[in-house]
């Protein structure tokens, strides 16, 4: 059981052999990403209660520090967690996302995956509350607005609260 947000100034990639749970509840994030972080057959879970609920962040898994920040999913079960992954580039592939978002708000317009370049190769949404992408980079000024990207191959959408794309 995580405790508290771990950063990832760098890099950082977990490897959990599809044996290993890192789960909150965390008063934000489970992880701040820096330049990347990549994780490989884990389940991860931040569940959002009443003692982190006002926390920014809280029961996300993880939110880019720094504006270039990559998440990479291989084979990692993500659940029972808030607004889940937020960055600039996102590749979930065998990978599941399932009971996330907020049960009690329909219509909450909120995201589990939010990123400007998303790309889910064999990736199942089921069950879930919240809208399974969306979002993207707010506009900064004096910089060109982003390009969106979102590519989906082999990928399952089914029993969500809110329908895909």
């Amino acid at each position: 059981m995580l405790t508290r947000t771990l950063t990832t100034p760098g890099t950082v990639r977990i490897e959990g052999g599809g044996k290993v749970t890192l789960r909150g509840p965390v008063a934000g994030p489970l992880f701040a990403v820096g330049i990347g972080l990549q994780l490989v057959g884990v389940t991860v879970a931040n569940p959002r209660t009443a003692a982190t609920a006002s926390a920014p962040n809280a029961g996300s898994i993880a939110v880019g520090a720094v504006p270039g920040a990559a998440i990479e999913l291989h084979g990692v079960v993500t659940q029972d967690s808030l607004g889940a992954y937020v960055s600039r580039d996102l590749l979930a592939q065998d990978s599941t996302f399932t009971r996330n978002g907020d049960p009690a708000r329909p219509g909450a317009f909120a995201t589990i995956v939010s990123a400007d370049r998303i790309e889910l190769r064999r990736v199942t949404f089921s069950g879930n509350f919240d809208a399974p992408i969306g979002g993207g980079s707010a506009p900064i000024a004096g910089q060109r607005a982003l390009a969106r990207t979102v590519a989906i191959v082999d990928s399952t959408f089914a029993g969500n609260r809110t329908p895909c794309c």
